[in-house]
């Protein structure tokens, strides 16, 4: 029995709404997009936890379970008030539910790609030494410390111990080693300390001789905090390009606009030329492999190019001209 347990209990907002209701630039759910690489083959439960004012202020409940109705039965546990950390909030749904097994826990604000044949005691990590990707607040970030055969030798809570962060995704092969590791946790740490799920796992390996492997994801996105949020709507952002005026650098700017909608942007090319007088810098595009979602050909002269996107600003638009 393999059971994905999905954590919403966060309070991070944005447009209005919990981030895990908000859509990814991409359409989708922020709470479906993140787990969208996990092999479901082999999960035999899903449970999801919320609280009920989310339930009762967003119809929280609904939107989840619409949105993962393909995956079969969905299980939600309903919280009348957040936990005292994630490791909490893990423990208390592991309880509710009678969970059994092995289980997976995925946080809901990055997304990663990892090995299907992932299982066992692991967790994922990020090589901040291979990948140029931008990473906000590294502080707040959990780091795995590793050895030659990849086995995590301990992970460290917001403290820079190693190139390599977790970016979300546990699992533990037996969920009475988290109930074990939590309870005991809780019992030597009185008061209102935090718990997260690196310290259940830190103590499985330092006190209980576990061992736990570290699979590395070749993507990463988060959207933790309202900065990562913003640039992932950069990252996939749609963007108009007066190419006129970049023509005579095409090989200082041609390439990296590639690189750029190769990550998820699109780029909408405009002219004032005709396509005729365009066939060079398709053909040049072509030899880069870049495929622009458009371009608009026979533009006016005028400076002015504006994004029409509300009913105000058609309102403004029509005020200005009269």
């Amino acid at each position: 029995m393999k059971t994905l347990i999905i954590p919403c209990l966060g309070r991070s907002m944005v447009d209005g709404v919990p981030k895990y209701l908000a859509r990814h630039p991409l359409g989708t759910l922020a709470v479906r997009y993140a787990i969208d690489s996990i092999n479901f083959n082999d999960i035999d439960r899903i449970i999801v936890s919320i609280l009920n004012e989310d339930n009762q202020k967003y119809h929280a409940r609904d939107i989840v379970q619409n949105e993962l109705s393909d995956l079969g039965n969905v299980e939600f546990i309903l919280f009348n008030k957040r936990t005292n950390g994630p490791a909490e909030t893990v423990y208390e749904m592991i309880k509710r539910a009678d969970v059994k097994g092995s289980i997976l826990i995925k946080d809901v604000d990055s997304r990663l790609e990892v090995s299907p044949t992932a299982e066992g005691n692991f967790l994922v990590g990020w090589d901040l030494s291979k990948f140029e990707t931008q990473v906000h607040f590294l502080r707040n970030k959990s780091f795995i410390v590793l050895n030659e055969q990849f086995q995590v030798l301990d992970i460290v809570e917001k403290s820079f111990r190693s190139n390599v962060i977790s970016v979300g995704l546990y699992g533990f092969c037996n969920v009475e080693d988290f109930i074990f590791s939590y309870e005991k946790l809780k019992k030597d740490f009185s008061g209102d300390i935090v718990l997260y799920i690196s310290h259940v796992i830190s103590y499985l390996i330092g006190f209980c001789g576990h061992v736990f492997k570290q699979y590395e994801t070749s993507i990463y996105e988060e959207w933790g905090n309202d900065k990562s949020w913003q640039h992932l709507q950069k990252i996939y952002g749609t963007y108009f390009v007066n190419i006129d005026n970049l023509f005579l650098d095409r090989e200082k700017f041609f390439w990296k606009l590639s690189l750029l909608s190769k990550r998820g942007a699109k780029i909408i090319f405009l002219t004032n030329n005709s396509k005729e007088g365009m066939i060079d810098v398709i053909d040049y595009l072509k030899g880069l492999n870049f495929n622009p979602e458009g371009i608009i050909f026979n533009c006016n002269y005028s400076n002015v190019k504006k994004i029409i996107s509300s009913k105000e600003n058609v309102l403004q638009l029509i005020a200005d001209l009269e």
